[in-house]
């Protein structure tokens, strides 16, 4: 009677055995077989919040969505929080610099349960109150450094917080003067400062990021992103001017939560989740893009050959072409690919316009290429394509479209261009406008 009772006993512990790794085998969404002794992905995503001006209320309510969102141990959040001295008493009204890593509110409260930690590269510690300007790019650059070396993990997403205003900064002081303050990105307001496109792809070259995400305004436009296609795997944002409450973190998180944690599930979680219009785009595919863009742009440029085309094709641009610009003046006028692409593919538009056959056929093709790369670059949630603007022209104060580009934007005009006005030889002006691009011929070419 014992030994058939320890038989029993072994063959009930077998069962449960084989059940166990039956069951860890069998655990993947996808229906893949997983090896019990598979490690999970881990993530670590990292915020820098440039909250020290009117977006601080902003900052405090997306920690607390982040707080409320259903995550594992797998995924975990750090934030770099700069407050500001004016907007929000709440939680305290500190208004230093603090790094935090989110911890997860259960009661769903409005104050900020997250620990504080030190931050030694930032002389950060959890008992001074310590002022940082957040426009500093040597202060991004620490951050991003300091939790990789802390939070180990498979992967690393970087969001961008704050204002923004595309590629746009100018380091003429009289020209600052007459333009929002909130140009490029992390406006710092103690310091009065903020960090420009140059200085922010300067920050995170060589960091080795999977995804960098833009919570601003206009921060999927080509400038922006060309200037960090060697610092990340993936790059996302919105072309257009957002809200300030910007991203839902609580419905992103939980959505990603969902996932099988690859980058392209963090995008996808991005495009899933965003109350505006956002697109995510692979950053190796952006050399083509350029390059298609700027094909384009000549194939359009050699084309005007009078000052009537020139009139048409000017007005086409400005009336019938997606575009994104700010509700404040003066601003820039983005132009979505996508959307110029689809209307120089038609034979018919182009027709119309009175372009010759000859014309019509090497556009219709060099548009067509300009379609099928932004199709095949990215992903937006308003269809199967990457959302993706690029300048036009630039809204004076008049409220109308200037005649000219600021000499950021005109090639070799001035020094510390951005990648993009530096490389492009078929849409940015060049600085004796003898490119032959489009902008050149629309902006800076007279016909008798």
């Amino acid at each position: 009677m014992k030994k058939n009772k320890r038989k029993l006993i072994m063959e009930t512990a077998c069962l449960f055995l084989t059940a166990n790794l039956f069951l860890n085998s069998c655990s993947r969404l996808d229906g893949q077989q997983v090896s019990s002794t598979e490690k999970p992905k881990t993530w670590t995503i990292m915020v820098y919040m440039a909250a020290d001006n009117n977006l601080e209320g902003d900052a405090i309510d997306d920690i607390n969505e982040m707080e409320n969102a259903n995550i594992d141990d797998s995924i975990r959040i750090v934030a770099l929080l700069d407050r500001s001295e004016k907007f929000d008493q709440t939680n305290g009204n500190w208004s230093d610099t603090r790094y935090l890593e989110i911890e997860r509110d259960y009661n769903h409260s409005d104050f900020i349960v997250s620990k504080r930690l030190p931050c030694t590269s930032l002389g950060l510690t959890i008992t001074e109150n310590t002022e940082l300007n957040m426009a500093s790019p040597k202060i991004l650059r620490n951050f991003v450094e300091y939790t990789k070396e802390n939070y180990i993990s498979d992967y690393y997403a970087l969001i961008i917080w704050g204002h923004g205003n595309g590629w746009r900064f100018d380091s003429n002081e009289d020209y600052m003067e007459d333009i929002p303050k909130t140009r490029s990105f992390a406006y710092d307001e103690e310091n009065g400062s903020y960090m420009g496109v140059t200085e922010l792809g300067d920050a995170l070259t060589g960091l080795n990021l999977d995804c960098i995400v833009f919570d601003t305004c206009f921060g999927a436009v080509f400038e922006c992103f060309y200037e960090l296609k060697d610092c990340s795997t993936y790059l996302a944002g919105s072309p257009d001017s957002i809200s300030s409450k910007g991203m839902d973190y609580t419905r992103l998180l939980d959505t990603f939560s969902d996932s099988l944690y690859d980058p392209l599930d963090f995008c996808d979680s991005i495009l899933r989740s965003s109350p505006y219009e956002a697109t995510w785009i692979k950053s190796s595919n952006l050399s083509s893009l350029k390059d298609s863009l700027d094909q384009f742009g000549l194939a359009l440029g050699n084309a005007i050959e009078s000052k009537e085309l020139q009139i048409k094709l000017f007005n086409c641009f400005t009336e019938d072409i997606k575009g994104w610009r700010a509700s404040s003046v003066p601003c820039d006028l983005y132009l979505d690919l996508y959307s110029m692409g689809t209307c120089f593919s038609d034979e018919k538009n182009c027709l119309a316009l009175g372009l010759s056959l000859e014309q019509t056929s090497v556009i219709t093709q060099k548009a067509s290429e300009l379609v099928y790369k932004v199709i095949s670059a990215g992903n937006s949630n308003q269809g199967n394509r990457a959302d993706i603007g690029v300048l036009f022209g630039e809204i004076n104060q008049e409220k109308v479209l200037s005649s000219a580009h600021t000499d950021s934007y005109i090639k070799g005009k001035v020094s510390n261009q951005c990648h993009f006005v530096q490389e492009s030889s078929g849409w940015v002006p060049a600085k004796n406008h003898d490119s032959g691009g489009i902008l050149d011929k629309l902006f800076y070419t007279s016909f008798s």
